[in-house]
């Protein structure tokens, strides 16, 4: 029926004592006011709200998060709520932190969602505004980028990346041919998809059987990302890009 309004979307953001209290209660807001707050501050249309959002913890108890901020959970992770949204926000840790392991009940209910479908969107570290390095520089040179895909389109050379929890990579690329491509000077960057402070940067070395290897110290449990860019001597620009995001089991 023309005009029908839809239901609400489900938005689920997810809090635990670490979690900065300022991004929590601000993106709750946030999500509160989609479709209500500008037809109510010009008079234009009646709101309806267009998200849902509710508070997920592992516990529906209150408890208080950063700087001692009050949180009043809507519903916790043992009754396995749904949502189309899953929000886990900003959360303060030293430098020298890692939550791998804080909260095993409440990691397995965010990938069972991820997995049914739900759109999952974790903030890590404070957000600095810069998207990328030298953004300026970056976006004058995007059909440069553009030609180099291209370039390496027509190579038509296929990847192979092995990447184990003891902290071993291995890489090779096969030419159109079927033969491995040799000779070629082969950069890594292992880190989590969230953040940049347990980045490794590794240059992988030739093997007698054409791939090229290099370790890194022990990866813990999750999902890391991984980043490849192969040159040929002496160039300056990769001849071959990929990035892959992998999952390391418990």
């Amino acid at each position: 029926m023309a005009g029908e309004r839809k239901a609400p979307l489900d938005a689920l953001i997810v809090a635990v004592p670490e979690t900065a209290g300022s991004a929590l209660y601000g993106m709750l807001d946030v999500l509160a006011a989609a479709g209500t707050i500008w037809p109510t501050l010009t008079g234009d249309g009646r709101p309806a709200p267009l998200i849902s959002p509710r508070i997920v913890s592992t516990t529906a108890k209150p408890f208080a998060c950063g700087n001692g901020i009050p949180v009043r959970p809507h519903v916790a992770v043992g009754d396995d709520p749904q949502a189309k949204i899953v929000i886990m926000p900003e959360l303060w840790l030293r430098p020298d932190e890692d939550m791998a392991g804080r909260y095993p009940e409440l990691m397995d209910w965010v990938r069972r969602r991820y997995q049914t479908g739900a759109m999952i969107y974790s903030a890590i570290s404070t957000y600095s505004g810069v998207v990328a390095s030298e953004p300026y520089r970056k976006g004058l040179h995007y059909n440069d980028r553009i030609a180099a895909d291209a370039r390496q389109n027509s190579l038509h050379w296929q990847d192979s990346l092995a990447v184990h929890a003891e902290g071993g990579v291995l890489f090779s690329l096969t030419s159109a041919d079927g033969s491995l491509v040799r000779g070629l000077s082969v950069e890594a960057v292992v880190g989590r998809p969230t953040t940049n402070r347990q980045d490794v940067k590794l240059i992988l070395q030739p093997q007698s059987d054409g791939s090229y290897a290099g370790s890194t110290p022990s990866l813990p449990p999750g999902t890391w990302l991984v980043a490849i860019e192969a040159r040929q001597p002496g160039s300056a620009d990769p001849v071959f890009r990929t990035r892959r995001r992998l999952w390391i089991t418990p």
